[in-house]
């Protein structure tokens, strides 16, 4: 059994992690790869940078491009509008529908490889980077990048760095319009 800081954030079996730093989901990707006797893919320094083993076998965090092709059902795609439907509200929680709270997993619809929500309910951790300056942030610490898209700083100590990481998929508090397939957004670390 995972006895991490993960452990606190369990509302219930069925229900996503949220709220967990950058550094939180790949200390998790980790011990998860050793118990599946897989080598794990990243390497946390002293100072708590990740770097990524790229010959590792182990579970790893996707990059955008990847979450987007898994979220488009892979090479089991069926060309949908949205993960797994073309209607949205088949498949997504969403501001409009969640009551503004977290959803247990699988009471929508799957995507073709059988992954829930990945539009609504919890954000995802992506691997991209994007570099920025305090100049380019908002008040609330928050990049907002050419195309529109969000993202946050990545360190634990929750302060501004040059260094964001990027999320995708939404949550149950996003706004309809804000979803499509282009789209990366953020959790603060």
């Amino acid at each position: 059994c995972y006895e991490g800081s993960l452990n606190d954030m369990v509302i219930n079996d069925s229900s996503p992690m949220v709220n967990l730093s950058f550094l939180e989901v790949v200390e998790f990707a980790n011990w998860l790869s050793l118990q599946q006797k897989l080598t794990p893919a990243y390497k946390i320094t002293a100072d708590k940078k990740v770097e990524w083993i790229v010959s590792a076998n182990g579970y790893r965090i996707p990059s955008s491009k990847e979450w987007e092709w898994a979220a488009r059902g892979g090479l089991k795609s069926k060309g949908f509008s949205f993960p797994g439907s073309d209607n949205f509200d088949e498949v997504a929680w969403y501001s409009n529908n969640s009551s503004e709270k977290l959803q247990p997993v699988g009471l929508k619809k799957p995507n073709e490889l059988g992954l829930y929500d990945l539009f609504g309910n919890a954000r995802e951790w992506c691997w991209d980077v994007y570099s920025v300056t305090e100049e380019e942030t908002n008040s609330y610490g928050e990049y907002i990048l050419p195309s529109g898209r969000y993202a946050h700083p990545i360190n634990d100590n929750r302060t501004l760095t040059d260094v964001y990481r990027l999320n995708r998929g939404g949550s149950f508090i996003t706004v309809r319009e804000w979803f499509s397939y282009g789209k990366d957004y953020s959790l603060s670390p």
